[in-house]
């Protein structure tokens, strides 16, 4: 079986769309991250392999580039490869691409191996790690993501409360979560174009966090004066 690319077609629903009949950019993600898990699964590595070993995957940064967001009833393609390691970082490679192969968005994204006992990095050289493909299936135009530091100037623009709903199978508010929460105060009739996240600690469920912005596109998630989150955000006006 060729593990170098995962492809999943489908259909965008109105589950996915908002005002204007556009994908969602959360819903973007949340695309990428099936397909992400559906390679690992291909890979006889996915989530119940990897309990068994005291293994699990969790996302360090990520850098996004929506560059078309799909219509309503549009037919799309999400790919993703995982070609290898840089330093500490599993590297992932998303991109959502129409039916004429133009590319709607692509993705970078740093992962780090826990050892879900001790909950230390399991380094690349104990790691079995002959299930990754050793060529890049394809190259994405967002760079690799960099580390975030929230400006001086950042004030709290609300406050929420982590959902049982909201967390995944390790009990952690889910990645596209973060991404749900920060498009609740983004400026109105605007859509996001780049999105570069660093995720820096856990959100549990009941954990109650800060929301907090600079105003000129970064964002940062406090809980108890500790960054858990933080974001630099590009955006564009909607046409109506």
């Amino acid at each position: 079986m060729d593990l170098s690319m995962v492809t999943r077609e489908f259909r965008v629903d109105s589950n996915m769309i908002t005002v204007g009949e556009r994908m969602r950019e959360t819903d973007i993600l949340r695309q990428f991250q099936q397909t992400g898990m559906e390679h690992m699964e291909r890979a006889n590595h996915g989530f119940y392999v990897m309990n068994a070993l005291h293994e699990m995957l969790v996302i360090v940064r990520n850098n996004v580039r929506f560059y078309r967001l799909p219509e309503y009833e549009e037919t799309v393609t999400a790919l993703t490869c995982a070609p290898r390691y840089d330093g500490l970082f599993f590297v992932r490679y998303y991109a959502l691409r129409d039916a004429a192969g133009g590319t709607l968005a692509d993705a970078c994204s740093y992962w780090t191996l826990i050892d879900s006992e001790s909950k230390r990095i399991i380094r690349p050289g104990r790691h079995d790690d002959s299930y990754l493909p050793r060529v890049e299936a394809f190259a994405v135009t967002a760079p690799a993501p960099s580390k975030l530091n929230p400006p001086e100037d950042m004030r709290e623009v609300g406050r929420r409360v982590v959902y049982r709903h909201e967390t995944d199978q390790y009990g952690h508010l889910n990645n596209t979560r973060y991404v749900d929460v920060l498009s609740d105060f983004m400026p109105e009739k605007t859509r996001m174009t780049a999105l570069e996240m660093n995720y820096s600690r856990e959100l549990p469920p009941g954990a109650e966090y800060s929301v907090q912005t600079d105003g000129r596109g970064f964002f940062a998630f406090v809980r108890d004066g500790a960054v858990c989150f933080s974001a630099k955000v590009e955006t564009a006006g909607i046409e109506e």
